[in-house]
C-alpha cells in the first residue's frame, strides 16, 4: 500500500489506530493479523494490541493461520491476565494447542513488525509465541524439524533450564 495505489496511508493508519483504541476499550485488547501479499508470500504472524494498557507485553506468533493464531493468542492473553503477571523467558504453556505439545514465550528483541502497537505506545514490550513442531521439539531444541521460513525469531532463544 503506498501513495501510488491511490490509497492515503496516513489516513489509513489514523483510521485504523482510531478503530483499534475503540476495540481496546471494549475488549481490553484486540489482535491484529498481518497476511501474505503476492509481493510478499511469506509473511504470516497475528499479534496482539492493548495488552500494554493492563501492564503484560503484546503477544505475537508467527506462522500460523489467522484464525488458528487468533483464538491461541486470546487464550493466553486470558490466562496472563488472569494470572495478573507476563509470561517468563522459555516459559511453557501445556493444555493451549493439544496433542501434548506445547507453546513457549520468548522476549521479542525485534518487534518492528507489530506496527501498530508502536502507534498507539511509547513504551511497551512483547513477546513471541513459539510453536514446536510435530514431535514437540521447539525451533531451538535439538531435531527441530521446522524451518526457520515456516517460524521466523525474533528473539533469543531461552537458555536451557
Amino acid at each position: 500500500m503506498s501513495q501510488d495505489d491511490g490509497v492515503d496511508v496516513k489516513a489509513f493508519i489514523a483510521h485504523t489506530v482510531q478503530r483499534l483504541r475503540f476495540e481496546i476499550a471494549e475488549n481490553g485488547w484486540t489482535t491484529v493479523a498481518v497476511l501474505p501479499t503476492a509481493a510478499d508470500p511469506d509473511v504470516r504472524y497475528v499479534y496482539t494490541v492493548g495488552l500494554t494498557t493492563i501492564g503484560q507485553p503484546e503477544l505475537a506468533i508467527y506462522g500460523v493461520p489467522a484464525s488458528v493464531a487468533k483464538q491461541l493468542l486470546d487464550t493466553l492473553a486470558r490466562r496472563l491476565i488472569d494470572r495478573g503477571a507476563g509470561p517468563a523467558p522459555g516459559e511453557r504453556f501445556p493444555e493451549v494447542v493439544g496433542g501434548g505439545l506445547e507453546l513457549a514465550a520468548m522476549p521479542m528483541t525485534d518487534s518492528r513488525d507489530l506496527l501498530l502497537v508502536n502507534c498507539l505506545y511509547a513504551q511497551w514490550s512483547a513477546v513471541q509465541i513459539v510453536w514446536p513442531d510435530a514431535a514437540g521439539r521447539l525451533p531451538w531444541e535439538p531435531g527441530c524439524a521446522l524451518s526457520s521460513a515456516a517460524q521466523p525469531l525474533r528473539g533469543t532463544a531461552p537458555a536451557k533450564t
